[in-house]
């Protein structure tokens, strides 16, 4: 569902944005300074649509990864340039003990306030001694997660992708029909 919003509102934004820069573009810009900004914008959105689906690849695989029980042994608020739950938790695996740190998918945005609430609520919800779902990597049981949600960060690298792959579409299309118009109206004129 949020995956269809961000797909929805990335071409919306793009189509209003590439309109309007396209008008612009089309009418001050020499073709070669329009056709660097359309391949930077395609090959741009093109990266940023990769590294957000591998990002929701990894995410989907940890989700298949086996579920072991973890128990919480740090749960503090750590404030050096924002306020972030530190979150540390041990889990057994085969007889053999790891441990690892969290912030739980906390976002790093928002008022100063605002994180700070999330992670209260986060420390508060995880306290020392309570137990927590773990997935670990089967092959590498060192590497876990407790969590196996996309985080916002890969939908913004989404719609940032798709926004910018769409204007790259929509700035050509208009360089296109530029052409097709101007090339028509000069052959009338002959």
């Amino acid at each position: 569902m949020l995956t269809a919003l961000t797909l929805l509102v990335s071409t919306i934004v793009a189509a209003v944005l590439s309109f309007l820069l396209s008008r612009r573009l089309l009418r001050a810009s020499s073709s070669l300074a329009l056709k660097i900004i359309i391949a930077s914008s395609l090959i741009a959105g093109v990266a940023l649509v990769l590294a957000s689906s591998a990002s929701m690849g990894h995410v989907l695989a940890e989700r298949r990864w086996p579920v072991t029980e973890g128990t919480v042994i740090e749960s503090d608020i750590a404030h050096d340039q924002t306020y972030r739950p530190q979150i540390a938790y041990s889990y057994t695996v085969a007889g053999v003990i790891y441990t690892d740190t969290t912030t739980l998918g906390a976002p790093g945005f928002g008022g100063k306030r605002k994180r700070y609430d999330v992670s209260r609520s986060l420390t508060h919800d995880h306290p020392v001694g309570s137990k927590i779902a773990i997935h670990y990597d089967p092959a590498n049981p060192a590497d876990s997660v407790p969590k196996t949600t996309i985080t916002w960060d890969v939908y913004t690298k989404l719609s940032f992708g798709i926004t910018l792959y769409a204007i790259g579409i929509f700035l050509a299309v208009g360089l296109i029909m530029g052409r097709r118009k101007s090339s028509a109206s000069s052959s009338q004129t002959v």
